[in-house]
């Protein structure tokens, strides 16, 4: 406190001091002037006495006019840091940078252990057995060829006694083929000839564009001009029938679709197999316990075959069969 007071005190000099020196200047400014106006001259004596007691402190003069800068002053002591000042909002999210070039591939990843072997599944049902095939009709028997007449048989004659060991014979003369050979070279002449004008009959056919008459007959594409079909029958087949033997008529006819070509139907209860119902009436009925196959019922119309499914630990251990 005692500080500021000196320097405002010292202010208040200085500002005197200036005002006094400014009317002492503006003084001698008029004394000089009326000198220069006046041609006599005049002597002044000066002497420097003692310095009086400093004055009162006079009133405060108007503010002089704004003086030319001075020089830039030594750069004062950094005051103390300030408070930090209260957190600013969140700004706005930055645009989206430049997606970064793509990394190596990484390393190979060490191979997984093999898993544990699964448990074995339970062998699946036999099928049941296909409905036999009908036989087939048998060809009529050929006529018995007449036998000739037996001639007697003679006695048996006693057995010779074993004759001698005859002569080397003469060496054998080679055997005379050229006949043969004759033959085959007219044989295979024809042969070649004929095949020659067969190919160029098809040919013949082949670049005309015609087929037909002249290269034999194709055959009948009709079933029902066909000689071993029932005509009527086939002409008149129903939507669905399909060509079936008939051994009665000896000829093929149409019919109805047999019920052991119609597909059985399954059932399911929660994703398992429950049933199965088959054209001729038969069914296999499935019983499970705790998701595993525990018993098979196979109604065949006139008696039932139970298959039941023993387990261990949930390993299937035996299956028994009865009949009901």
């Amino acid at each position: 406190m005692s500080k500021e007071n000196n320097l405002l005190e010292n202010s208040v000099i200085l500002a005197t001091s200036i005002a006094f020196t400014k009317k002492e200047v503006a003084k001698l400014k008029e004394e000089i002037t009326e000198l220069k106006s006046s041609p006599s001259e005049i002597i002044v004596e000066r002497y420097e006495g003692s310095q009086g007691p400093v004055g009162p402190i006079g009133a405060q003069g108007k503010t002089g006019e704004t003086g030319d800068r001075g020089e830039t002053g030594i750069q004062g002591i950094p005051g103390a840091q300030g408070k930090i000042g209260e957190k600013g909002e969140k700004g706005e999210r930055g645009e989206q940078g430049v997606a970064g070039e793509k990394g190596e591939p990484g390393v190979q990843g060490v191979n997984g252990q093999r898993g544990e072997k699964g448990d074995q599944g339970v062998p699946g049902q036999n099928g049941q057995n296909g409905i036999d095939g009908k036989n087939g009709i048998n060809g009529t028997n050929g006529k018995d060829g007449r036998d000739g007449v037996d001639g007697k048989d003679g006695e048996k004659g006693e057995k010779g006694d074993q004759g001698e060991k005859g002569e080397k014979g003469d060496p054998g003369k080679d055997a005379d083929i050229s006949p043969l050979q004759e033959k085959f070279s007219t044989l295979q002449q024809g042969i070649e000839k004929d095949l020659n004008n067969y190919k160029q009959k098809i040919n013949s056919v082949v670049s005309s564009g015609k087929f037909g008459g002249d290269i034999g007959g194709s055959g009948s594409y009709w079933l029902n001009d066909l000689g071993d079909t029932n005509k009527t029958s086939i002409k008149n087949a129903a939507d669905g029938e399909v060509l079936t033997f008939s051994a009665s008529q000896g000829k093929w006819i149409s019919a109805p679709v047999s019920s052991s070509l119609i597909s059985p139907i399954f059932s399911y209860t929660d994703g398992l197999l429950s049933q199965i119902v088959y054209p001729g009436g038969q069914t296999k009925t499935f019983t499970y316990n705790n998701g595993l196959l525990s018993q098979i019922d196979q109604n065949m119309l006139t008696y039932i075959i139970r298959k039941t499914f023993n387990y261990t630990a949930g390993v299937l251990t035996s299956i028994t069969q009865e009949i009901l």
